[in-house]
């Protein structure tokens, strides 16, 4: 286990989550959804007609609010990182501190900096030194003595925070200019509930609800509690920011194409799909990459996963697998899936009997659903003509004649699941559970767009 981000910030940091602190993080956080144009921004379902910040001096007021020391890191970040910038800043944008930090030597500091290796500052949204103090923030306080109720609104009101300067950042790169305000009200009229956008309405409701997902789930609950796998603190901002990317990119995507055909609200009808089902605007290309996370976060967690009516549906098309059989599978898939992730091998890659094989979950859902997407495209069906979409995938890995590399990587590694999750040796039962896992999920990931 690698415990050396919460190393760093217990060195650094004295914290003290008190009703008075968790009160400030909550009024900050308020202060800044209403300040100049941000209630019009993110109240709403456009994005870019009314500009929103998150600035330098928005991170350091926040900052300011934990009596953090920045001289002391500036100078030891500027005397021990040879390159312009660590953790994806340059230490000149550091703010001056506003009172002490409780006399963190210069030494402990210097051996940190030196030392520390948990982060790749390669990846910018991982290393960003504000997004990785939200997550140790979120630590601190889920882990307090607070009152109940004012826990759980303050540790919101920190993911809340850190989505906007997500948020925020998006937008600004993606409409540097004024969009069309007609388009996109044409764009959300036409959405259905396979939408988060069209479900909540706004952009903040959005990512409220995204903030109570990421506090009630399994997924990050060690993070919560412990804050003591580094790997689990890397995926965890990750997670956040991947998530409202790929929101901000499905609804930009179908702007763009809405906005090249003219479309306004007046003569707006159908976005997605046609009655048939085929490829249309916004459809498995926008789908496949939600499927993928969903479908990796849902594995998290058995009860999400299990679902007995698909359970008997998928068993029902083998004469020799049964469910019972099948259900214990499945769940040793998903505590598999878990253990992966806790150990930082969600993304493990093997060479099998000469195969390269994704023992790591995550990677294997990726390319598994990469894999489906292109043989709906080449079938031409959507993901919205379930039904097709499944018949295609399922004839597509029942055929010993695919001689896509990809296909054979992904027969390589539901072999190996089936190997190390359960012990029958009958082929016709080892074959069943292979064909059955990859049916289950891409059903499984259909249910969640």
């Amino acid at each position: 286990m690698s415990d050396k981000i919460l190393n760093m910030f217990e060195n650094y940091l004295h914290i003290d989550v008190t009703t008075s602190l968790a009160e400030a993080i909550r009024k900050y956080v308020i202060r800044y959804e209403n300040s100049g144009n941000n209630p019009q921004a993110l109240n709403t379902y456009t994005m870019g007609i009314h500009k929103c910040f998150f600035l330098d001096r928005d991170r350091d007021a926040f900052l300011a609010l934990f009596k953090t020391n920045a001289i002391e890191i500036k100078k030891n970040i500027a005397g021990f990182v040879r390159s312009n910038s660590t953790f994806g800043i340059n230490p000149k944008d550091i703010s001056e501190p506003v009172v002490d930090t409780g006399g963190i030597s210069f030494n402990e500091m210097r051996k940190w900096i030196k030392n520390n290796d948990a982060i790749n500052t390669k990846f910018k949204v991982v290393s960003d030194p504000f997004n990785l103090f939200c997550a140790y923030l979120l630590h601190k306080v889920y882990s307090s003595g607070l009152e109940a109720k004012l826990k759980r609104d303050t540790c919101i009101a920190v993911l809340m925070i850190l989505q906007y300067k997500f948020f925020t950042s998006l937008v600004a790169h993606r409409f540097r200019y004024s969009p069309d305000e007609a388009t996109f009200t044409a764009v959300f009229e036409s959405l259905n509930n396979k939408y988060d956008l069209k479900i909540y309405g706004t952009w903040r409701a959005l990512m409220y609800a995204r903030a109570e997902t990421f506090l009630d789930g399994d997924i990050h609950r060690n993070l919560f509690e412990n804050f003591n796998v580094d790997k689990d603190i890397l995926y965890f901002i990750s997670d956040v920011q991947t998530r409202l990317r790929q929101s901000v990119n499905i609804i930009t995507t179908i702007y763009m194409e809405t906005k090249e055909r003219g479309d306004k609200l007046s003569s707006y009808d159908n976005l997605t799909t046609d009655e048939e089902g085929t490829i249309g605007v916004g459809d498995i290309s926008c789908d496949v990459d939600n499927m993928i996370i969903n479908s990796y976060n849902g594995l998290m967690t058995v009860s999400k996963f299990l679902d007995d009516k698909n359970v008997r549906m998928i068993c029902g098309l083998s004469s020799t697998l049964n469910p019972s059989a099948f259900r214990n599978f499945l769940i040793a898939f998903s505590e598999y899936a878990v253990r992966m992730q806790r150990t930082g091998k969600a993304d493990e890659i093997k060479t099998i009997d000469g195969l390269q094989t994704y023992t790591g979950p995550q990677i294997f859902i990726q390319h598994y659903l990469q894999f489906a997407y292109r043989i709906c495209m080449n079938a031409g069906v959507g993901f919205s003509n379930k039904l097709a979409a499944f018949k295609a995938v399922r004839d597509a890995i029942s055929s010993s004649r695919i001689l896509d590399p990809e296909m054979q990587y992904i027969r390589s590694s539901t072999n190996f699941y089936v190997n190390e999750l359960q012990d029958s040796k009958r082929e016709s039962t080892l074959s069943a559970l292979r064909i059955s896992l990859l049916l289950y999920i891409f059903v499984f990931a259909l249910s969640s767009i």
